[in-house]
């Protein structure tokens, strides 16, 4: 099959069961868009916000951040703590 029979039609976005109308609060009309959007900003900040606080990666990378050398002494290994957050390099091809 060829692939602009795959593509064909007119595109269009996905059909989310969203709120129609802007959600007035005192009178100012809020959109739908801006409270999906805080609510996720609100989510990330929850989790990064987390990872800092309960995880030992986070907590590793907070005492680093805050003295390296106490770190290094209480057996924080900043090589391990840093490769545990960075990206994985992308496989040559």
């Amino acid at each position: 099959m060829p692939p602009a029979l795959i593509f064909a039609g007119t595109p269009g976005g996905p059909q989310l069961p969203l709120l129609l109308e802007p959600l007035i609060l005192d009178g100012i009309p809020i959109p739908p868009e801006k409270l999906i959007a805080a609510a996720a900003a609100a989510i990330i900040i929850a989790l990064v916000t987390w990872f800092y606080q309960r995880s030992r990666t986070g907590v590793g990378l907070r005492a680093i951040a805050d003295d390296p050398q106490a770190a290094a002494a209480a057996g924080i290994d900043l090589g391990a703590a840093l490769w545990n957050v960075r990206p994985a390099p992308a496989e040559r091809v």
